[in-house]
C-alpha cells in the first residue's frame, strides 16, 4: 500500500451558521477578520502546495466566498451538511494526493508545526497524522494531516451522521487500520490547558488580547505564544471555564471500536485500487 504523496495542501474548512457564536470566522481581530488573520498565517506553510477555504453550499456564507476573493485565497463550496464530502471534493478539485484539515475558528493554528507535520506525514508513508493528541500543541493551534483515499473510503465505510460532520470522526476510532503516528512539542512548550480555539465570546476576548500583545503579526511561534500565556495568566483565565484538556493515549486507546476482517479487507483493496 506504498505510495508517494505528492501533493499535500491546507484545506480550512469554515462556514456562518456557527450554533454557539454566529459568524464568529469574520469576527474581526483588530482590523482583520479572524479568517484573513488564520490564512495569512497558514499561507507562511512553505511545504503545502496551496490554502484553501472550503465553505457550505448555502447562501449564509456568501459573506466568506466574497472574503476569500478580496484577500485572494482560494475557495471551494460544497455540501453545507456533510463536511467529509466537502473536504474530499475539495482535495479532488485542487488535485490533492492528501489534506491539511484545519477548522476557521483556530486562527493561531501553527504553520511550522504543519510544515514539520508535512515532512514526517511523507517520511514515513502515513495515512493519518494529529498534531494535538497526548504531547501536541495546545487547543486551538492543531491540524491533521489525512490522505484522500483515507477520506474517500472513510466516506465509503462509515455513514453515521457523526463522521460526515466532523470529518475525521470514524477513522479516529478505528486507528489501528491505518498507518498514524502524533506529533509531540517540545515538553516546555506543552500547555494541555490552554485553550486558543474561538466557541465563545469569551474565547474570542482571548484571541484579541493575544493578538495585541503579538502587535497583530501572523507570524508568532509556538514558543512565542506559549511564553506570553504564561507570562499572563489573567488571559489564560478568561476562557478557562471551557478548557478541555487534550486527549491522552489512555483515552483515545478507549475510544477505539473493534475491527472485523470485513473493514480489513474492505480497506486493502480499496487502497490498492487508489495507489
Amino acid at each position: 500500500m506504498d505510495r508517494v504523496v505528492e501533493r499535500i495542501g491546507i484545506i480550512a474548512q469554515a462556514r456562518l451558521r456557527s450554533t454557539r457564536l454566529p459568524r464568529k470566522v469574520l469576527a474581526p481581530i483588530g482590523a482583520a477578520p479572524l479568517l484573513q488573520h488564520l490564512t495569512q498565517r497558514l499561507k507562511l506553510a512553505r511545504k503545502a502546495t496551496t490554502v484553501v477555504i472550503a465553505t457550505g453550499d448555502e447562501p449564509a456564507n456568501t459573506p466568506i466566498i466574497e472574503l476569500c476573493q478580496t484577500i485572494d485565497v482560494a475557495c471551494f463550496v460544497g455540501s453545507e451538511q456533510d463536511t467529509l464530502d466537502r473536504m474530499i471534493q475539495a482535495a479532488r478539485c485542487y488535485e490533492l494526493d492528501a489534506i491539511v484539515r484545519v477548522t476557521a475558528d483556530n486562527p493561531l493554528t501553527d504553520p511550522y508545526s504543519i510544515d514539520e507535520g508535512i515532512r514526517i506525514f511523507r517520511a514515513q508513508a502515513l495515512d493519518y497524522f494529529d498534531n494535538i493528541c497526548y504531547k501536541g500543541h495546545p487547543h486551538g493551534m492543531g491540524y491533521e494531516i489525512i490522505s484522500r483515499r483515507v477520506l474517500e473510503f472513510s466516506r465509503a465505510q462509515w455513514q453515521m451522521p457523526e463522521n460526515l460532520e466532523h470529518v475525521t470522526w470514524a477513522l479516529r476510532r478505528h486507528l489501528s487500520l491505518f498507518r498514524h503516528a502524533f506529533f509531540e512539542v517540545p515538553p516546555e512548550l506543552h500547555r494541555p490547558r490552554y485553550r486558543l480555539s474561538v466557541d465563545h465570546p469569551e474565547d474570542l476576548e482571548l484571541l484579541r488580547h493575544v493578538y495585541a500583545a503579538l502587535n497583530f503579526r501572523d507570524d508568532a511561534t509556538l514558543r512565542e505564544i506559549v511564553t506570553l500565556l504564561d507570562a499572563h495568566p489573567e488571559m489564560v483565565a478568561l476562557n478557562a471555564q471551557y478548557a478541555d484538556t487534550l486527549m491522552t493515549r489512555q483515552t483515545l486507546e478507549n475510544w477505539q471500536l473493534p475491527l472485523d476482517d470485513t473493514t480489513r479487507q474492505r480497506w486493502t483493496e480499496f487502497a490498492h485500487t487508489k495507489k
